[in-house]
């Protein structure tokens, strides 16, 4: 499992690039939002999300990172971890007319709780604080939208941002 781990960390350098990118994405939206509306950021937030896993890889290539081998039995695990996002789109779609800032809540905190698996694909456990941030964000933008109204994309890229060099530090040192 470790021989795993390493391997995945080293191909994807600790998941830092996928952080970072989704953050973009995250922020990109938010801004979206705030400039067209949030039927609109649901659209960049849509097709940013689909373009995360080949925008980290390449930014992994770019730093050298080789792939990992094809019969690392965690692979599966990144690719199983990615089919309940369709289920929050799903959701999220279902509630953008009517409630957009509780759709975009209920997707961060989704998207948080996929991080969680990310601690045995890498052997990093602060991707559990990661999610449980991104979970703790979205409950609070669902929860408190009327008395704390929040732009909860830019909040989710701004914590994936942070996050992200710290991950970049944990790696760095583990190199």
């Amino acid at each position: 499992m470790k021989q795993a781990q390493d391997e995945l960390r080293a191909a994807y350098l600790g998941g830092v690039p996928g952080v970072a990118v989704s953050g973009l994405v995250w922020l990109v939206a938010g801004l979206v939002w705030d400039a067209r509306g949030p039927g609109t950021a649901f659209i960049a937030l849509f097709f940013g999300g689909i373009a995360i896993f080949p925008l980290s890889l390449a930014v992994a290539r770019a730093f050298g990172a080789k792939p990992a081998s094809k019969t690392n039995p965690l692979n599966a695990l990144g690719f199983e971890t990615t089919v309940p996002l369709f289920a929050g789109l799903f959701v999220a779609y279902a509630l953008i007319g009517r409630d957009p800032p509780l759709a975009f809540a209920l997707f961060a905190a989704i998207v948080g709780a996929r991080y969680f698996a990310f601690a045995t694909l890498y052997r990093d456990r602060t991707y559990w604080v990661l999610g449980g941030v991104m979970m703790a964000v979205g409950y609070v933008a669902a929860i408190k939208a009327a008395l704390l109204p929040l732009n909860v994309a830019i909040c989710i890229g701004a914590v994936e941002f942070v996050f992200a060099a710290i991950l970049a530090a944990r790696h760095r040192a583990r190199a």
